[in-house]
């Protein structure tokens, strides 16, 4: 799978511990599908609450977001996020998600792009710093 290729990820806090907790994968990983479950529920773009103040956030047509995101549009735009997987650096404080993005409603690999989230723990709270959606060329 595309996780046996991935370097380790590092994080430049020096204070962490070395070694990668299963237990902080699984959370990272929980707090992903918890805020896909909220932007599916509540049909919004995103929720500016689970981002840092140093979030960014890449879609496609549009100029890059940073937080606070007043340029970017705030109404649904009928993703139905995948997850296929994410790890934790050795830190345990900051990690990554990736998926496959598809337009609600239409399953044909036209319709279809990729996510990937940096995410790093804030105040005890995974939050997101980085939030891209991809379509690949050809789409």
């Amino acid at each position: 799978g595309p996780e046996l290729n991935a370097p380790t990820l590092h994080s430049s806090n020096p204070t962490s511990p070395s070694h990668k907790s299963k237990k902080s994968k699984e959370s990272l990983l929980d707090a992903d599908k918890r805020y896909n479950n909220k932007i599916n529920k509540e049909q919004v773009a995103f929720v500016k609450q689970s981002f840092s103040p140093d979030a960014l956030i890449l879609r496609p047509g549009s100029y890059p977001g940073r937080y606070p995101f007043k340029n970017v549009p705030t109404e649904p735009e009928g993703f139905e996020f995948i997850v296929m997987g994410g790890d934790v650096a050795t830190s345990n404080d900051v990690g990554y998600s990736f998926g496959r993005v598809q337009l609600k409603g239409q399953k044909t690999e036209l319709n279809r792009a990729n996510f990937l989230r940096v995410w790093k723990i804030e105040d005890g709270t995974w939050k997101i710093i980085l939030d891209v959606v991809a379509v690949p060329d050809g789409n």
